[in-house]
């Protein structure tokens, strides 16, 4: 949990302190592939970070309303199904969906 913490945080920095705006798939893939160590630590031994990172990017492409989603809740969301061993997507293990705050 605390390295998940300590990835969200990391991501949480880069976005206030970055003046342009990125897109959420290349900040979901960028921190995913400079947190794959960390994230290796946190996933169970039959899941690997290069599988969470790839069942990311197909979620996102499934389901196009999550572009529109804070980065960091979209990480947390992944980083949490990462800790619990679960897939995204696959076999109705988890889903990531959008919610607003309204």
């Amino acid at each position: 949990m605390v390295q998940a913490q300590s990835a969200v945080e990391k991501t949480k920095a880069a976005v206030n302190g970055s003046k342009e705006l990125v897109s959420i798939e290349s900040k979901i893939h960028s921190d995913i592939q400079a947190s794959l160590g960390e994230l290796k630590k946190a996933l169970p031994a039959h899941l690997s970070a290069e599988r969470m990172s790839r069942l990311a990017m197909t979620t996102l492409k499934r389901n196009p309303k999550l572009y529109q989603c804070n980065p960091l809740t979209f990480l947390g969301a992944l980083f949490q199904a990462a800790q619990l061993g679960l897939e995204i997507d696959v076999d109705g293990q988890c889903y990531i969906l959008p919610f607003w705050d309204n």
